[in-house]
């Protein structure tokens, strides 16, 4: 029997890529087939969260964002952005174990701080983006900021393990 946890996780992952391509609806309609795609494909991810198929779900809403010409920098790509963390942090934690498994408190939490940092993030990301179109750019500045991003990164997962064994800090 699963936990009623369980439900819910797989629900965000299942309907997550769909959710984030369908954040785009007020610029471009994405055709039936890929609503089809995302939703088989979310369906066989909230099946087996820990194989490929997550993966796999969120490259295409990201392809089909990327492929819109101006549309990634639409308002709707934020809500994109959520419901692929949501779904990302959905598969991380329903891949802990069985579905009769029950996530602890202090690793949910965990998770879902990590989620919210990342699309907090993703906010100054996407104005400083919307303000760069009409601008020339140096060909430095977006290395360098991946570079900012990576590293960003790394201080997030340090900052949230706990020093001995591994712990989780709640």
């Amino acid at each position: 029997m699963r936990a009623p946890q369980a439900w819910l996780l797989r629900a965000v992952i299942a309907l997550g890529p769909t959710a984030a391509v369908l954040a785009g609806l007020g610029v471009d309609a994405p055709p039936a087939w890929l609503i089809v795609v995302l939703l088989g494909l979310g369906l066989a991810s909230a099946r087996w969260p820990d194989s490929g198929m997550t993966a796999v779900s969120l490259l295409v809403a990201v392809w089909w964002w990327a492929a819109r010409d101006g549309v990634a920098l639409h308002a709707g790509s934020l809500g994109a952005a959520a419901a692929l963390l949501a779904t990302h942090v959905a598969a991380t934690l329903a891949a802990q174990g069985p579905a009769s498994v029950t996530v602890s408190g202090p690793l949910m939490r965990l998770w879902v701080r990590r989620g919210a940092a990342c699309l907090l993030a993703s906010v100054p990301v996407w104005l400083l983006a919307r303000a760069a179109v009409d601008h020339e750019v140096a060909d430095g500045v977006w290395f360098s900021g991946l570079v900012l991003c990576v590293v960003v990164g790394v201080i997030a997962t340090v900052a949230t393990h706990a020093d001995s064994g591994g712990e989780v800090r709640s």
